[in-house]
């Protein structure tokens, strides 16, 4: 009886607690078109001289995500996609920043965004 009584109350604290530790992925989207190369920079903590340039892999789906432990509640980053487009996104701790790149046959690139903490 004690010892089931313990459990329910450890099941109920991890299960109340969870939210706390885990984290959703900070970008994921998609690509519509001929798009092979997205690059993201992101200084974790503010600091120009330590940005970070990570290459964002796109699946044959045409699916991408990328996730990173912030430093800080949120952080801007810059997106590049192939030579020509460049745009920010806004990620949030423990929220998901959708993405949807669009690449038209005639080459011109365009990026719409949607989730809780899309810029309007």
């Amino acid at each position: 009886m004690k010892n089931s009584k313990f459990t329910k109350t450890l099941a109920t604290a991890i299960l109340f607690l969870l939210p706390f530790f885990s984290q959703a992925q900070l970008l994921k989207g998609t690509v519509r078109g001929d798009v092979k190369d997205i690059q993201l920079a992101i200084s974790r903590d503010g600091d120009i001289m330590s940005t970070e340039y990570i290459q964002i892999d796109v699946a044959d789906d045409g699916s991408f995500s990328f996730d990173a432990e912030l430093v800080t509640p949120f952080n801007d980053v810059v997106l590049y996609i192939e030579e020509n487009t460049i745009c920010g996104a806004h990620l949030e701790k423990g929220k998901t920043l959708e993405m949807t790149i669009d690449k038209s046959e005639n080459g011109n690139v365009s990026v719409t965004f949607k989730g809780d903490n899309k810029v309007r």
